[in-house]
């Protein structure tokens, strides 16, 4: 669905010729070693099975001196109770988020181990808690419908899951159980 609005919003703009896009396993990238300048990972890399592959991958596409940028939600320092073990099993279950769930420095390590240099890790947590705010309270709004509409077969358990994940978000990022970093870094 994000690809097919892409391409939507690129022919509305005009600008087809200057974008191209492509539906890939970001595991087995189907470009060429050293194809790009930079490689973008915007909120993916905790959907990742296979979090060195991944890492491994963009070193290969890139050039030499080319630039990864991460920016997703890693797991934080802080060790989870039950409650928040159970929150981040309904992340799992609904967004597929934290399939190898690592923290930004073991991530960062990793990138070191593959070959990049100038790594940079910053926590910018406090960056999305505005938008987590706003989920969380819209999420809050809609879950007692959701659970309503649930309960008369209307939609699905993960539909309610999915709105109960949206209130759990915001609890997770300020008790320090996940962080939201960019990690940059360089390819040699």
């Amino acid at each position: 669905m994000q690809l097919e609005k892409g391409v939507q919003k690129a022919q509305k703009n005009g600008t087809t010729s200057l974008q191209h896009f492509h539906k890939a396993d970001y595991h087995v990238l189907p470009y060429k070693d050293k194809s790009f300048d930079v490689f973008w990972s915007l909120e993916s890399i905790e959907h990742s099975d296979d979090v060195p592959t991944f890492i491994r991958e963009a070193h290969r596409v890139l050039k030499p001196g080319g630039r990864m940028v991460i920016a997703a939600t890693f797991k934080g320092e802080t060790p989870p109770s039950d409650k928040q073990k159970y929150q981040l099993e309904v992340g799992h279950r609904v967004a597929g988020v934290f399939n190898n769930f690592r923290t930004a420095q073991e991530v960062t390590d990793l990138i070191t181990d593959a070959g990049f240099n100038r790594v940079a890790n910053t926590d910018d947590t406090h960056l999305v808690m505005r938008s987590s705010n706003q989920m969380d309270f819209m999420c809050r709004l809609g879950l007692p419908e959701a659970r309503f509409v649930h309960n008369i077969g209307l939609i699905s358990q993960t539909m309610v899951d999915n709105t109960a994940w949206g209130t759990y978000q915001k609890g997770l990022f300020k008790s320090g159980v996940t962080s939201y970093n960019i990690i940059s870094a360089t390819k040699v």
